[in-house]
């Protein structure tokens, strides 16, 4: 019968080595906050330059989200692509929202008062005012090509290269060695001994195996 091979002080050398590198590996993870929030705000820059073609400006995307706490205050000028008198979309199909844009308020009081009479008294920034608040954008900026892929793109290319790094530290840094669980020796040793234990079951393997002769029953 093969012995058992002693890896006891294998095993205690490997845990300690797994122990040392988690514990290196979280030193290295918990940064300072004044060098990590910095960090982290060039990082959002980044991904909102890639995120669109011109710079973020305050209110370009605040209505982009819709709700009907968001959308009361709005006029309801119709009946909407399916009835639905209190969203606001931009669609191909159907270019008449149920409601409009933004809401009333100030700046536009005066010119809806213009808005009643000839329109020949409007100027062209009044025009384009009233538009603006019937209707997020126009047909050509509806059309217009966004570079959304390139967010996609970014994150991918930073989740390939997470993952090639990760794979990298397992098989130099996390692995040292081959499990002794992989050795025939070990698989033999292990087998037997379960063989051994299940001798008297007759739905195990011990009744197929020869222990005098150490092999198989053919």
């Amino acid at each position: 019968m093969a012995p058992v091979p002693a890896h006891a002080k294998w095993y205690d050398s490997f845990v300690i080595h797994k122990i040392g590198l988690i514990r290196n590996l979280w030193g290295q993870m918990v940064l300072v906050k004044s060098l990590l929030f910095p960090r982290l705000t060039k990082v959002s820059i980044l991904a909102r330059s890639l995120h669109q073609s011109n710079p973020l400006r305050e209110g370009d995307l605040g209505d982009l989200k819709w709700s009907w706490e968001r959308n009361a205050g709005r006029e309801v000028v119709g009946h909407g692509k399916d009835g639905d008198e209190g969203s606001y979309a931009d669609r191909y199909d159907f270019w008449y929202p149920g409601i409009r844009f933004r809401k009333e308020d100030d700046v536009i009081k005066a010119v809806r008062v213009k808005e009643k009479g000839d329109w020949k008294n409007l100027s062209i920034e009044d025009k384009k005012l009233l538009y603006r608040y019937s209707f997020r954008q126009t047909l050509a900026e509806f059309d217009a090509h966004r570079p959304y892929w390139k967010l996609t793109g970014f994150y991918t290319f930073v989740g390939i290269i997470f993952t090639l790094a990760y794979s990298i530290y397992t098989d130099l840094i996390a692995t040292v060695g081959s499990s002794p669980t992989f050795d025939p020796e070990w698989v033999d040793a292990t087998t037997e001994k379960e063989l051994y234990e299940d001798i008297g079951y007759f739905n195990s393997g011990a009744p197929y195996y020869d222990f005098e002769n150490n092999k198989w029953k053919v």
